[in-house]
């Protein structure tokens, strides 16, 4: 098997991620891969390096945005490469700090909640007086607590919010919970032993601490059973409620021996020094075998997710088109495209999607493209025309066909829909209208097919 290691990437947590990738590479069983390193200096790279290294799996080392955020796994995804780790909305999910703690609070997971604020305009220091110092601030996005600050007073805080604000448009003012730093490791759905983080120079677990020789002290942790147990149905809760799949790392306080959820790590680091594979050798994991278990687990969910493309007849004749519809293949998110009913002149795929945009605001945004003349379709077009392209571009590069008016041509998600759609009626140049924000897929997959991208 040939596995492409991608690493490196555009976010702050680059240097991490290199190290996490040449870790990787170090410990890959030679006997049974072929191991490819892929470094990513720009966005453009992953694909056209993707393309050129023909890899069968796609094992993420990436840390951050483009990389943890679901902006790689959509692109994989699209050109129908497996990958390692977790899917689009769960990578999504994970790094988006305050959407995460919205979800596991409706879940009953306790997590530290505070401030959210839009920028510095939103800057309240009464508000966090109200809160209570000290108190913790951070980018929304991110990791390797890259902009994490404790702050203690109103002096502080400003050149706090302001470094925070260098890094994300949108950060996070939490109460600063004092207790025990602890970290469980989730693989294929096993809880891995407890490791606990004593910081050596600093008074929390932060970006010297974690990386720096000595400077924390990382050991494995048993508590008595009652708190043991709910740190655990914390752990597990969390994995569930973000949908997490393959692995992941929750990091926690032990407050009062009640477990807050921090932050969950789609893809956690790999190094030497990390935290996942000393808590797999402290299962009886060697580095290698949690790589193994790592590969075989991701190829696994990619099957159950990406499952086959079939055909449904209304006249009871039902037939499956497997994998072989080649450079088509299906994702795991469920939707195919979709006719914008309000502007029936316009295609729209996937409307309804993204999961935060509101149908309203997408109609209003595919009329406003009329009027201002920025699509080619006229009202004689639409879905039929869309589906008689897509039935004919089937025939004639795949050989496969099927009846429009009475067989329905499914797949297992959008970001398919949205490749088969763009391969079939977009020309060079042409441009492509989307909200914004937007599902992850819809850009990498415009330019790949060489539209220009509006939003």
């Amino acid at each position: 098997m040939k596995i492409g290691v991608i690493m490196g990437g555009i976010s702050s947590e680059r240097e991490v991620s290199l190290r996490t990738g040449e870790e990787i590479i170090h410990h890959l069983d030679r006997s049974r891969y072929e191991v490819v390193p892929i470094i990513i200096d720009q966005r453009a790279d992953l694909i056209t390096q993707v393309q050129q290294t023909n890899i069968d799996l796609a094992f993420l080392a990436l840390h951050g945005q483009f990389g943890e955020d679901g902006t790689v796994q959509g692109a994989l995804e699209t050109l129908g490469i497996p990958y390692t780790g977790s899917g689009v909305l769960a990578s999504s999910l994970c790094m988006n700090k305050q959407l995460s703690k919205m979800l596991l609070k409706a879940a009953g997971v306790s997590t530290p909640v505070g401030l959210c604020w839009q920028g510095m305009d939103e800057y309240d220091p009464q508000a966090v007086e109200q809160l209570g110092y000290p108190v913790i601030v951070k980018p929304n996005t991110g990791g390797s607590s890259i902009g994490i600050q404790l702050v203690h007073n109103e002096t502080e805080l400003l050149a706090a919010v302001q470094e925070a604000c260098t890094l994300d448009q949108t950060i996070l003012i939490e109460p600063y919970i004092q207790g025990m730093e602890i970290t469980c490791s989730i693989v294929d759905g096993e809880v891995l032993p407890i490791i606990g983080i004593r910081s050596a120079h600093s008074a929390w677990f932060d970006y010297t601490a974690k990386y720096e020789v000595g400077g924390a002290e990382e050991k494995v942790i048993e508590f008595p059973p009652a708190i043991q147990q709910r740190v655990r149905e914390a752990a597990i809760a969390t994995y569930r409620q973000l949908q997490c799949k393959v692995y992941a790392r929750i990091d926690m306080i032990l407050c009062e021996d009640i477990p807050y959820v921090l932050e969950v790590n789609s893809l956690p680091g790999m190094t030497s020094g990390s935290l996942l594979p000393k808590s797999a050798a402290a299962a009886g994991m060697s580095f290698s075998q949690l790589l193994d278990r790592i590969i075989d687990s991701s190829l696994r969910e990619r099957r159950q997710e990406w499952g086959c493309c079939s055909m449904f007849s209304d006249k009871g004749a039902g037939r499956f088109l497997s994998s072989n519809v080649q450079n088509i293949k299906p994702s795991g998110i469920r939707a195919f495209f979709d006719l914008n009913a309000a502007a029936g002149d316009t295609i729209g795929l996937g409307v309804g999607e993204p999961d935060f945009v509101t149908p309203e605001r997408v109609r209003e945004t595919c009329i406003q493209a009329l009027r201002d003349g920025k699509t080619k379709y006229t009202s004689n077009a639409g879905l039929m025309e869309l589906r008689e392209e897509i039935t004919s571009y089937l025939n004639r590069s795949f050989a496969l066909s099927y009846d429009p008016n009475h067989e329905i041509f499914v797949t297992v998600g959008s970001s398919e829909a949205v490749d088969l759609a763009l391969r079939t009626v977009l020309d060079q140049g042409d441009e492509v209208l989307i909200p914004a924000p937007s599902y992850v897929a819809y850009e990498p997959i415009t330019h790949l097919h060489g539209g220009r991208l509006s939003k």
